[in-house]
Formats: C-alpha cells, sequence, structure tokens
C-alpha cells in the first residue's frame, strides 16, 4: 500500500466518519452502498493530480522546517492552498493555527487535524529536500501530516454539495512540547465541534495498516529543568574542580529508579533526560549543567507523584558528588492521558475495514509518548490513530525525533513512486586445546638433561667468561627446556594441578605434589612456610642467594572449558596460570638441579600460597622464606603478548591495591510490589557507579588509579526483595597517598549514595594488609633485558606501561630487590583467548619452556654476576641451609 493510499484512508476517515451526515438525508442506502464509499475515495485519491499535489506541499514545508508558534510561513502556505481551494478559514488561533471549514456550515461538526512544527535538530539525510534552515527539521512527519489534510481537503471540496453537515480542518502549531493544542481549544478551534480524529505517521507499523485502541493510548507528561553547580576548572586537571558533568550523569542514572523500584509495574510510567548542556569549550569544566526532560504516566496522581520525586533525587544526587542543584518544572500545562472514545473506535474499524480489511487494523498497547491531541479529548470525544509506514524492503528506518529519520525523506520519494504500478518505496541507507607427547615414567626420567656449556663457567666469576659465553647460558637453557622429555614432565605437573585446583591456605595436595617432586629430585627444602608454602634449595647453600617464585592457589569460580583436564572441583577453577606457573618453576627445578654443581651460589625455589588476595607473599616473608636471598624474580604467563616474548619495565610495574566490603540496608518485601519496598539492590548499584567518578573526575589523571567491585550479593529467591545488600571490591594506585585517599572517598560515596536510595551503609576494609606497589629494580632490568636478549633476541623484549593489576609480589619488592614480568603465551591461529579471572581462561602450554628456562637462566647468570669470592671446592655445598 502506497503513502497515496494511505492519505486515502485518511480521506476516507474524515469524510465516513460523520457517516451520518453524509447518509441522513438518504436512509435508504444498502450496507453495499455505505461500504462503496471508501472505496469511491480511493479510486480519487490514486489519481496522479493528488499524489503530485501533496508530495510538492510536503516538499516545501520540509526544506524550511519552523518551530512551535513560529510556523508564519508554514501557516501562510496553507492558507493560500484553501483560499485557491475557495475553502474557508480562521486565522490565527494559537498565534499561527488555522482553522477551515467545509460542508454546510450546520451540525454535525466533525474534526480532523494536523500538527505543523518541526523540531530543533540537524538533518542528517542527504536528499535533494533536505532542510535548507540550520539546526531545525521535520523529524517527526508533521510535513506529512499538513500535506495529507491539505490532500484531504481537496477531495472533501470536490464533494463538499454532498456533505449533510461541516469537516472542521484544524493546522495546529506547537505540538512538540508547546501545547498547542490548548491554545487552539482556548482560541475557539472546537467551536461547536461534536467530535475529532487525528493521525500519526509510524515506522512501527506495516505499510497499509493502521494501528490503534479503544480507551488510554498515550500518556500524561510533563517537563522538567534542573541546573546543576558544582565548581569549574581546567580540564586536565579535574582532582580541582567539583564537576557538575558527572553530578548530571548520575543525577540520569538515578532517576531511572524511580520506575523500575518506585513505581506499581502494572502502572505504567517513565523519566526521560532529553537534553543536557553544561560548558563551551574542549579544556574547561564549566560551574554548572543544565538538563531537562520529560516524565510520563497514565494517571494524574502518578505523574504529580514522579513530580516529587524527581526534584528529591536531583537534589541529593548532587550533593552525593558536592554539587547544588535547582529544580523548575514547565510553566505550560502538563498533557493530560490521550484516551479514545470507545463508539469512535467502533466507527475507526468500520471504516478502515471496508477500505483495508480485517488484517489491516491492528490494535496496539498504549504507548508512553504523549500527544497535546489528549487536551482535544478532555473537551469532546477523540479517537487517534496510526498509519504504518514500515517496510521491510527499505532496512531499518528510524523512528521520530532521529536526525537520520529516512522516514521522511521516504514519504516523498514514495509519493513520487506511487505514481508507477507497484506504489513501492524506493530509498535506500546511507578451547584450543594442546596436545603433548607420551609422558616418560620412572626416576629415569631425571637422567635425561644433557650438560650444559656452563661448566666451562666452573669456579669462575662472570669477569672470568667472554660475552659469547655469557650469552650462550639463555640459550642452552631454553634448548633444554624445549626437549620433549622436559615440555612432557611440565605439561603432566600443569595438568595435574589443574585438575585439582586449591583455594589460597587450602594448597595441600597442591603442596604435597612440589614436596613430591623435589624429593626425587633430590631438591632439600623447608615445609611449612605460610601453611601450605614451599622453599626449595639448589647449589652450595652459600651466597649469592637468588630466589625464584611461583604461586599455588586457585580461583573460586566453575570452569566453562570443556576438555580433557577441566577442574574436577564445583566452582574451583586455576583461571590466572598459576597452575602453569608451579610446572614452570618445577620444570626450571630438574633444570638447575641437573646442573647444582656448577652453581656458584643457591637458587631459592619459593612455591607460595594465596596469591589471589590472601597476601601469601607477605606471610612467606614472615615465615623467613626470604632469609639470605639477595634478589627475587617472579613471572606471569599473560595472553596479553605473544608467545615467544617476555615484557617488563624498570620502577613501578603494578598497582597497590586493598580490598572493601559494604553493607547496604533497605527495607524488603515480595518483588511485584517494589512501591512497598525500599530496594537495596538498586541503592548497591547506583553505589557501584558513582566509585567510578573517584577515578574519572577526583584523580590527577597522570596518578593512575582503580575502583572495581568485583563481587556482590543479595537475596536468595527470584521473587523476595532482600533487606540488604553486601558488595565488595578492590582499589588501586600507583602511590601510596594516592590509594590512602581513595580509601576515605570510597566510605564517603557508599555511605551518600546509599541515603540517596533511602537506604542505610557500613562500609569496612580488609583485615589483611594492603598490597604495595611492584617496583622492579633498575639492576635488575638490566640484567632481564640482557638475558632475554642473549635468549630470544632483541624483538622480543617488550617494554609495557605500568598495569593497574596488583601482585603480592610486591611484598618481596619492599624487603628485597625484585624484579617481575611477563611471558606471553598470545598465539593468533588459537583465536582469542580470555585472560585472567575468566571461566574461560585457557592456558598455552607451548609457553612452559620459555618460563622454566627464563627462571634457570636469570638465576644463574644472576649468581655469576654477583659473585663475592671464588668457591673453595673443598667446602660443604650445604653449610647454611
Amino acid at each position: 500500500m502506497c503513502i497515496s493510499k494511505w492519505v486515502l484512508l485518511l480521506l476516507i476517515q474524515y469524510v465516513r466518519i460523520p457517516r451520518s451526515c453524509l447518509c441522513s438525508s438518504r436512509p435508504g442506502l444498502t450496507p453495499e452502498e455505505l461500504a462503496q464509499i471508501p472505496a469511491d475515495f480511493l479510486n480519487l485519491a490514486q489519481k496522479p493530480e493528488i499524489a503530485d499535489y501533496m508530495v510538492s506541499i510536503r516538499r516545501r514545508i520540509h526544506e524550511y522546517p519552523e518551530l512551535g508558534f513560529e510556523e508564519f510561513e508554514t501557516s501562510k502556505l496553507i492558507r493560500s492552498e484553501l483560499d485557491r481551494m475557495g475553502i474557508q478559514y480562521k486565522h490565527p488561533l494559537a498565534v499561527t493555527g488555522v482553522v477551515g471549514y467545509i460542508g454546510t456550515g450546520k451540525p454535525p461538526f466533525v474534526a480532523i487535524r494536523a500538527d505543523m512544527d518541526a523540531l530543533a535538530m540537524e538533518e542528517s539525510v542527504e536528499w535533494e529536500h533536505k532542510s535548507k534552515v540550520p539546526g531545525k527539521m521535520h523529524a517527526c512527519g508533521h510535513d506529512g501530516h499538513i500535506a495529507m489534510l491539505l490532500g484531504a481537503a481537496r477531495l472533501l471540496q470536490g464533494h463538499r454539495d454532498e456533505l449533510q453537515g461541516t469537516v472542521v480542518l484544524i493546522f495546529q502549531p506547537a505540538e512538540e512540547g508547546g501545547g498547542g493544542a490548548k491554545k487552539m481549544t482556548d482560541d475557539g478551534a472546537l467551536e461547536n465541534v461534536n467530535a475529532i480524529f487525528g493521525l500519526h505517521l509510524s515506522v512501527k507499523f506495516p505499510i497499509g495498516a493502521v494501528a490503534a485502541r479503544p480507551g488510554p493510548l498515550l500518556a500524561a507528561s510533563g517537563f522538567f529543568e534542573a541546573v546543576i553547580t558544582g565548581k569549574g576548572g581546567h580540564a586536565a586537571i579535574p582532582q580541582h574542580t567539583i564537576d557538575p558533568i558527572v553530578a548530571a550523569s548520575t543525577v540520569i542514572v538515578s532517576l531511572q529508579h524511580l520506575i523500575s523500584r518506585e513505581a506499581d509495574p502494572l502502572d505504567s510510567q517513565v523519566v526521560t533526560v532529553a537534553k543536557i548542556e553544561g560548558g563551551g569549550a574542549f579544556n574547561v569544566i564549566p560551574d554548572s549543567v543544565t538538563i531537562g526532560g520529560t516524565f510520563r504516566a497514565f494517571s494524574m496522581d502518578n505523574l504529580i507523584q514522579l513530580k516529587q520525586r524527581i526534584k528529591e533525587v536531583i537534589m541529593r544526587q548532587a550533593s552525593v558528588q558536592r554539587c547544588n542543584a535547582t529544580v523548575s518544572f514547565s510553566v505550560k500545562p502538563f498533557y493530560p492521558v490521550t484516551a479514545n472514545d470507545k463508539d469512535l473506535h467502533e466507527h475507526f474499524k468500520s471504516v478502515a475495514w471496508d477500505m483495508l480489511g480485517s488484517r489491516k487494523i491492528l490494535e496496539m498497547e498504549p504507548l508512553m509518548g504523549s500527544e497535546d491531541f489528549s487536551f482535544y479529548t478532555e473537551v469532546i470525544p477523540g479517537y487517534f490513530y496510526y498509519v504504518g509506514m514500515e517496510d521491510e524492503s527499505l532496512g531499518k528506518m528510524e523512528s521520530g525525533h532521529s536526525p537520520s529519520d529516512l522516514s521522511s525523506a521516504s514519504i516523498a520519494e514514495t509519493f513520487v513512486l506511487s505514481k508507477q504500478e507497484d506504489c513501492g518505496f524506493a530509498v535506500t541507507e546511507s578451547g584450543h586445546y594442546l596436545t603433548t607427547l607420551p609422558l616418560p615414567s620412572g626416576d629415569g626420567i631425571y637422567s635425561c638433561c644433557s650438560r650444559l656449556d656452563v661448566t666451562r663457567c666452573q669456579h669462575r666469576t662472570a669477569e672470568g667468561l667472554t660475552p659469547e659465553q655469557l650469552a650462550q647460558i639463555p640459550v642452552d637453557f631454553l634448548d633444554l627446556a624445549q626437549r620433549p622429555e622436559i615440555v612432557d614432565y611440565m605439561v603432566n605437573i600443569r595438568r595435574r594441578i589443574h585438575e585439582y585446583p586449591e583455594l589460597g591456605f587450602e594448597e595441600f595436595e597442591t603442596s604435597m605434589l612440589i614436596r613430591s617432586e623435589l624429593d626425587r629430585m633430590g631438591i632439600q627444602y623447608k615445609h611449612p612456610l605460610a601453611v601450605t608454602g614451599v622453599v626449595g634449595y639448589i647449589g652450595t647453600g652459600k651466597p649469592p642467594f637468588l630466589a625464584i617464585r611461583a604461586d599455588m592457589d586457585a580461583l573460586a569460580m566453575e570452569e566453562s572449558v570443556e576438555w580433557e583436564h577441566k577442574s574436577k572441583v564445583p566452582g574451583k577453577m586455576h583461571a590466572c596460570g598459576h597452575d602453569g606457573h608451579v610446572a614452570m618453576l618445577l620444570g626450571a627445578a630438574r633444570l638447575l638441579q641437573g646442573h647444582r654443581d656448577e652453581l656458584q651460589g643457591t637458587v631459592v625455589l619459593v612455591f607460595q600460597p594465596a596469591e589471589e588476595g590472601g597476601g601469601g607473599a607477605k606471610k612467606m616473608i614472615d615465615d623467613g622464606a626470604l632469609e639470605n636471598v639477595n634478589a627475587i624474580f617472579g613471572l606471569h604467563l599473560s595472553v596479553k603478548f605473544p608467545i615467544g616474548a617476555v615484557a617488563a619495565r624498570p620502577g613501578p610495574l603494578l598497582a597497590a591495591s586493598g580490598f572493601f566490603e559494604a553493607v547496604i540496608t533497605g527495607k524488603g518485601g515480595h518483588a511485584a510490589i517494589p512501591q512497598h519496598t525500599i530496594d537495596p539492590i538498586v541503592a548497591a548499584s547506583t553505589v557501584i557507579v558513582s566509585l567510578q567518578h573517584l577515578i574519572s573526575r577526583e584523580a590527577d589523571p597522570l596518578d593512575s588509579q582503580v575502583v572495581t567491585v568485583a563481587k556482590i550479593e543479595g537475596g536468595s529467591a527470584f521473587n523476595v526483595i532482600p533487606d540488604s545488600v553486601t558488595i565488595g571490591g578492590t582499589f588501586r594506585a600507583l602511590s601510596m597517598d594516592s590509594f590512602v585517599q581513595l580509601k576515605q572517598r570510597i566510605e564517603e560515596v557508599i555511605m551518600r549514595q546509599a541515603s540517596v536510595q533511602r537506604c542505610n551503609a557500613t562500609v569496612s576494609f580488609s583485615s589483611m594488609p594492603f598490597y604495595p606497589v611492584t617496583a622492579n629494580g633498575e639492576a635488575l632490568h638490566e640484567l632481564f633485558e640482557n638475558v632475554v636478549r642473549d635468549m630470544l633476541g632483541p624483538r622480543k623484549v617488550l617494554e609495557m606501561k605500568p598495569m593497574m593489576g596488583s601482585e603480592d609480589f610486591s611484598f618481596y619488592s619492599e624487603v628485597i630487590p625484585a624484579y617481575f614480568y611477563f611471558v606471553g603465551m598470545k598465539d593468533e591461529s588459537l583465536g582469542k583467548m580470555e585472560a585472567g579471572h575468566s571461566p574461560y581462561y585457557k592456558l598455552n602450554e607451548d609457553a612452559l619452556p620459555y618460563g622454566a628456562a627464563l627462571h634457570a637462566a636469570l638465576a644463574t647468570r644472576y649468581i655469576l654476576e654477583n659473585q663475592q669470592k671464588p668457591v673453595d671446592a673443598n667446602e660443604s655445598s650445604h653449610d647454611e641451609l
């Protein structure tokens, strides 16, 4: 069905709505004769001259849009067309409005209405008749409404002598928020009128169909405006300002909760902020921000309640962000509910049936949009309906109030094509799972390592070696680590640990496996340290002492990767690669133990529990793990860097971090009646949003910080709102001063944000020590770079930026020189690999040899390059153990 036929439908309804008028003097008409009236008008509307006329009118109006009560040129055009048709009219009503009359000038009087105003937006549709007025556009189809009403006027005026009553043509200004209908009514537009019809084009319904319903169709609505005031300043130093833009943003979020949590779900309501303005430069935070919007409901009582709560939320939410606010409401009258008269609904269905058939009449659900047509329905019986123009062959069409509203352009193009046979539109719109070889078995596995060229270094310091000899050590260790028997050994260890993950300080089976392997290698160790920790020793038992560390604990999450060695422990998973870390350190232990007689110092193997939030490193230090140790290295597998590459940096690498928990208390109740509760889940959600602004607006952009809520718990049933919600998370910074400030503001924001949602809150911080910054020593960085270049080449050494992740390895770096780095395992041929702490985390086992070789090479080179004195071969090799 083309647009000209839609217009015809409109015209038929206009003519046939007062059926008693047309036929009151013809009581002898049969049902067939009555049903023929729509068909006759359809034949008239399909004539090219009518379609061309409407196209021309619509395009002229579209090119020169005018806002509410400013439609002077549009009004002049309408009056010129009515003059040409010989139709009498009144003007002005409501500044620019026009009311025309066709027929006898006697009762019954039926009105048909079109709105004239455009919207304040820039048109984004490129076509021949694009708006020529900057910042204004017909983006709601009002230009089409006028064209259709003038088209109807032509048809009706051509049959004026047959009318037994009067058709009133209402061309109304300022529908878009101006309340033009109210002013038209006040100026007498409905004088003597018995009923009124109006329509709206819609992309929600298919072309050739119409949609409406009896009773409430569109909501009552009002408008509000708020000015939120803070303290302006330069955008580069937001920490010296009180940012009203952030405050306004949090207001916008919070206003939605008035609907989702405080309104009865059976009583539809909505709040929308539709405009925001603040500031005039890219680099200056303004002193204030102005927001404005609309609120809607299907009863005036609910509309008044919304008004009250909107003001409360804006005022309180602004205070959370340290701002002030003033709130005002439109002086224009609130729009009433648009409700369709039931008798007119029956008449509408009868007319539409005769013209389109039953399948083209859609009974729609009420819409939260509002229409000032509702002012007419408060005075006389009225009926408002939608004319569909959606066509799937055109792709997605934007709904009204969009600058990319192709529907408006489509109307014009369709009018042209309506003269063609098809009357159609012609508008275009711009587990990767790694496999390994069978594992060797028996004690013979430990005798398969060949000797390194480091034998040439026995009883020498690094100064006695050539650069070529030093450079060969990392290469030889990598060759050994990549041998099938070593790879298979590490893969086997890693998979055994992966199948039986254990949380922090519960790694008893993992610890037992490690000690069993150390026993088989003949490596001495201490146990227990920090409950489950193990510290092994390889070498002379004399200085220098160099430690290499692996963490052992898993995470409390269910593994989602389906593979042969998936976690067998419900709710626990090695999702951060610690199983691989243990495997690599045991692999390094094998390489080093195979050459223990050549070491001129002691390698300390630190198997540490509870890295994931438990502060296991601190407890290991307290239990003596670093006794006599001069320096320590640690590593982490990472999907961020390619396999065969490593990444690190000197200085701060990982952030200081702490943990917090908050209990937010409201008033529980049944989930079906949230209006009778004070919902702590919504309050907790707004807390989570507000905490992010501590970083984006209060922190110095050059001082990296982060706040993350990582867990939330509240309620145990689907249909009961709980009395309280508990949230917990972490906060991080690369300096301790910023860290302490974050702690203070976290507590303030949680307490104040909860009060906005009428809740109370308590905040506590972890009793475990905060993690310090992980900082790499400059001297160790130089050693690290040299070893990696020798082993992998210069292109495989990546200097990374600091990361906001934290590591309890930082406790070691507070005591002795320490160095932490990342071993890449990204392989594009495997597809996307999830980062740590994901239930879909997968470890690329091809990376294991690199970690083992790096552990061994760094330890060996450190000892060689930090000799204190030559070692007597006759001395006992384990005196200090």
